[in-house]
């Protein structure tokens, strides 16, 4: 802050504190996957694709907007590890992307909803994980995390889970 010539009074008169200006940062800098990343930059087009496909196109869409961002993978392994006021920013630019998501899935049943919100838990962790692993220690599972045949292999993955998890039921 000295640098920049600002002082801590006018960050929190602008911002509200620190988590204000990293969420602000957040924004004007698309730090954090975007809606139109995750649906695959056109509605319409992503609206008209079966239930399943939607669920699959977020998640594979997900995991590579994270490789397309190393420095959101940094803040995330360093906060896993030791959280600051930094996190709650995290986590409210991430609510608000799975709120706008959500709405994309208008007219689900109740167990429909239950099911993506359970494979999502399981398929957002992992990606984090993964996308994170590359960054500090990418040999994982046997896979050279840094050779785009593992992400691919990883997409695969997520595929066939989807399908396998949501068959019963969509």
């Amino acid at each position: 802050m000295k640098e920049a010539g600002v002082g801590k009074d006018l960050i929190y008169r602008y911002f509200g504190g620190l988590p204000g200006l990293i969420k602000k940062w957040f924004e004007a800098r698309d730090i954090w996957p975007t809606y139109e990343e995750l649906i695959g930059g056109d509605e319409e087009t992503f609206r008209a694709l079966p239930f399943k496909e939607k669920v699959v196109a977020i998640h594979v869409n997900y995991l590579k907007s994270l490789r397309a961002r190393p420095i959101v993978m940094e803040i995330l392994a360093s906060e896993m590890l030791t959280p600051t006021d930094i996190t709650e920013a995290l986590e409210h630019r991430s609510d608000q992307l799975a709120r706008s998501v959500t709405l994309m899935f208008e007219g689900m049943s109740e167990e429909q909803m239950y099911e993506v919100a359970d494979v999502s838990l399981a398929l957002y962790a992992t990606s984090n994980y993964i996308a994170m692993r590359a960054l500090k220690s990418p040999k994982f599972y046997g896979m050279d995390l840094r050779d785009d045949t593992a992400w691919d292999k990883i997409e695969d993955i997520i595929r066939k889970l989807i399908d396998r998890y949501l068959e019963p039921s969509t």
